[in-house]
């Protein structure tokens, strides 16, 4: 009788791997309707919110940990199962939004230093902190067997008057100082996410002396941030963006000036390929420097703009942000490689009260005409001539922050399609705060006898017989921007079941349907501006001729 230990090694690893690629599945249906039941629903404040992260946070962690305990086990089995399982368990080390008391960062380190061998097998490490900053708060003090450990492997470091400092951030279990350690003991590491601000590159320069060929293999860099460390300067790691083989950037709440741009970072010395900068603060020189320092741009995302004022850093920049004219310029050298372009400056809210005067001191974009292999852009609308020129090879375009008309950019990328201009396009969504606004007349006129739902039919039409797929749609989870300022919230289902009297989604223009949350706050908004309009008519209500009629009978006696 044939026994799973005698399949050949190929077949086994790629068993084990469904171990190590666990998903977060959803639960059990049955199981998740018998918990309904027992709890059905009712309102949630805050608090409730906050208990529901915390329980989905609980779960996750649970699913790391059950697959390093499964790959663990399957190690315990046989030299055999040990041989292939352990890589799989050591490749991905994860520490983000777990316990922050660095305990797993730590004991990852230790097993590294004990079995130098499983450093060879690492390829992804991510050391964050938790949301409540627990690496700040770490103990004081650790075991006096690993401190003995970690002690012996700074003095085999041979780093001279450093050394003492070392031992001493040991004992104050900190945190760069113990990433360090680790990368150390990673020579084939691929991907690499820290919390920028607050990991300090001093102990890995120290280690660079030493060894130049540390993070060599490395091709993903994440500087994730915190607000706690917003404006931090993305000079801090010049070494790191210089590496021989990293491809891919993401960083959010950093700067970058032109006037403190590294000397290393020559033109043509780095081979990012792939930039995602997320609520950061570049100016323009400093922005034609680092696209001028890339030697191949293939996608640069530069994101600064969210519906939630919340969510913007307090960063106090020192020099102006760079402008979409500026953007478009210092892109012009990778225009035959970029493949996908993001560009969405920050808007204060209160910028809507006077739209007209934003959009018209917005520089905008150049054309982009002769980027050939631009296959996906998004882009604020702000930002946009009024006949903007996108590439032939574009596929989808995505436009933010809708505060006006669409109509007339529609017509105009409908006539683009027809006239042959844009072959290959195959999606557009405009995303809006309020999306009535750009389902309006140019001028912000409400269309006469128009409902909501009949204006964007109208602009989705414009884009019949091709296949273009056309959508506006509402900002996720903003939905106080739609229906105004209340508070109260509205259950998906709830407020668009069919027994509450609201029409069928079942309208349609060429092939598709509206989509559900579009209909939804089309409807949540026309509701919201017939109860501020009781008093008398409004310039901002959507009201039909028929509706006139009717009001004009009952006035009669």
């Amino acid at each position: 009788m044939g026994h799973i230990q005698d399949l050949p090694p190929e077949l086994l690893l790629h068993i084990f791997s469904f171990v190590a690629d666990f998903d977060l599945s959803e639960p059990d249906k049955e199981k998740t309707t018998g918990q309904a039941k027992q709890n059905p629903p009712h309102s949630h404040d805050d608090d409730d919110d906050d208990e529901d992260d915390d329980d989905e946070d609980e779960v996750e962690d649970k699913f790391i940990d059950e697959r390093a305990v499964n790959l663990a086990n399957l190690c315990r089995v046989s030299r055999v199962f040990r041989e292939l399982a352990q890589p799989l368990l050591f490749e991905d080390f994860d520490n983000f939004d777990l316990p922050g008391d660095m305990s797993r960062l730590v004991a990852f380190t230790r097993a590294l230093i004990l079995r130098p061998s499983l450093g060879d097998h690492v390829h992804d490490v991510t050391a964050q902190p938790s949301d409540d900053h627990m690496f700040l708060q770490a103990p004081p003090t650790i075991s006096p067997e690993d401190r003995e450990l970690f002690a012996r492997t700074i003095r085999d470091l041979q780093l001279g008057d450093e050394e003492s400092t070392w031992i001493t951030a040991m004992d104050k279990m900190d945190y760069s100082l113990f990433v360090t350690l680790l990368i150390s003991r990673t020579p084939n590491l691929r991907r690499l996410d820290l919390c920028g601000g607050q990991f300090f590159m001093k102990p890995l320069r120290q280690i660079f002396q030493r060894n130049p060929t540390i993070l060599s293999n490395l091709e993903d860099l994440c500087l994730d941030g915190d607000d706690l460390f917003a404006g931090y300067p993305l000079r801090f790691y010049e070494e790191l963006l210089v590496l021989p083989r990293l491809r891919s950037l993401t960083v959010e709440f950093c700067q970058l000036n032109g006037a403190q741009f590294p000397a290393s970072w020559a033109p043509q010395t780095m081979a990012l390929e792939w930039i995602d900068l997320n609520m950061c603060h570049l100016d323009a020189p400093g922005l034609k420097k680092l696209l001028q320092a890339c030697r191949k741009v293939m996608s640069f995302s530069y994101t600064h703009f969210s519906v939630d004022p919340s969510e913007q850093p307090d960063i106090v920049p020192a020099t102006r942000e760079f402008n979409a004219a500026e953007w478009h310029k210092a892109l012009l050298p990778h225009k035959d490689t970029v493949v996908s372009l993001e560009l969405a400056f920050t808007r204060d809210p209160w910028e809507r009260e006077n739209i007209q005067e934003y959009l018209a001191r917005q520089a905008k974009i150049g054309s982009l005409r002769n980027f050939p292999v631009l296959t996906s852009l998004t882009i604020q609308q702000a930002l946009l001539p009024p006949r903007p020129e996108f590439p032939p090879a574009l596929e989808e375009l995505v436009v933010e922050d809708c505060n006006v008309s669409v109509r007339e950019l529609a017509q105009h990328l409908a006539k683009e399609c027809r006239q042959g201009r844009l072959p290959a396009l195959k999606s557009i969504k405009m995303l809006a705060v309020d999306i009535t606004d750009p389902i309006r007349l140019p001028g912000q006129q409400i269309p006469s006898g128009k409902t909501p739902e009949q204006c964007f039919l109208s602009i989705r039409d414009l884009f019949k017989n091709t296949p273009v797929e056309f959508d506006i749609l509402p900002y996720p989870n903003c939905r106080q921007h739609q229906i105004g300022d209340s508070d109260e919230d509205y259950d998906d289902e709830l407020y668009m079941d069919d027994e509450y009297g609201f029409p069928p989604l079942g309208l349609s223009a060429g092939s598709a349907a509206i989509p559900r949350d579009l209909f939804g706050a089309m409807l949540m908004q026309a509701m919201h501006e017939q109860a501020i309009g009781v008093d008398g008519a409004s310039d901002h209500s959507w009201v039909t001729d028929d509706d006139d009629d009717d009001d004009d009978d009952d006035d009669d006696p």
